[in-house]
């Protein structure tokens, strides 16, 4: 199993990243203890995940077409920052489309870009109080930003709380399904990247900007039960229903499954 001394080895050493955690779609989902209090002006916080998106159904039951799927998240949609993917298409077929979803205390973005299914993509969601009313929203997707605005709510910027728990895989509260597909490395931090962060942490998968790190999960770090938190704060994910899975060749940004 990758310890954190093995990532810090020179990078031509540094063992290639050939694992993923692989979610049904049904009852699997990552979930740990954190301590991370968020929200009012000066919070700052950024979501990042390295996944591959396995087409599913859109239930019966869901006339109106979509579905959230929770990737890398604090408990739920309405605390303060939450990366996940929306799943369209007609009820009771699988889906034909699926886009990048960001929430923020109860209010959701989707992103206007496809994500190609079985395919790795790395996505990076960031999220900044500017005041009472108003939270930035942005969205890098395989390094490049495709998504930046100030969001208007009532109450949206001074919302604050400590969230005790985080979660990889899981459905929302609202209109939710449960991910189907491939987690490989999830972060957190408690800082929006700049774009060059996003760029290197891309690159270098191995070697991530350090400052303000929260939480740093990668699939090599992880046993049958649970991931380590390569970060140095010692948090862990506990698996449920979740699979480790092997790939021959590595995996990297833009490449298939």
């Amino acid at each position: 199993m990758l310890t954190l001394q093995d990532l810090l080895r020179t990078r031509t050493t540094q063992p290639s990243l050939n694992k993923a955690m692989y979610f049904n779609g049904i009852n699997s989902y990552v979930e740990g203890a954190i301590s991370f209090s968020w929200g009012g002006v000066g919070y700052e916080a950024s979501f990042e995940a390295l996944i591959a998106i396995e087409p599913r159904d859109i239930p019966s039951t869901y006339t109106w077409g979509y579905g959230h799927s929770g990737v890398n998240t604090l408990y739920d949609h309405w605390q303060g920052g939450w990366l996940g993917v929306g799943y369209a298409g007609s009820a009771g077929s699988i889906a034909t489309d699926v886009k990048p979803v960001l929430y923020y205390w109860n209010f959701p973005v989707w992103v206007n870009v496809s994500l190609a299914f079985r395919t790795w993509h790395h996505m990076v969601g960031t999220f900044k109080p500017l005041d009472k009313d108003v939270v930035r929203f942005e969205l890098y997707l395989n390094g490049s930003r495709v998504y930046a605005n100030n969001i208007t709510w009532s109450g949206i910027g001074s919302a604050t709380g400590v969230s005790s728990v985080f979660r990889f895989g899981l459905d929302n509260a609202w209109r939710g399904l449960r991910f189907k597909g491939y987690i490989a490395v999830a972060r957190i931090y408690r800082k929006v990247l700049s774009g060059s962060e996003v760029t290197h942490n891309m690159r270098f998968i191995n070697n991530p900007v350090r400052d303000k790190l929260v939480l740093w999960i990668d699939a090599r770090a992880c046993d049958a039960s649970k991931c380590y938190d390569l970060s140095g704060n010692n948090y862990y994910g506990n698996l449920y229903n979740v699979t480790i899975i092997s790939f021959s060749n590595p995996i990297g940004v833009g490449g298939s499954l």
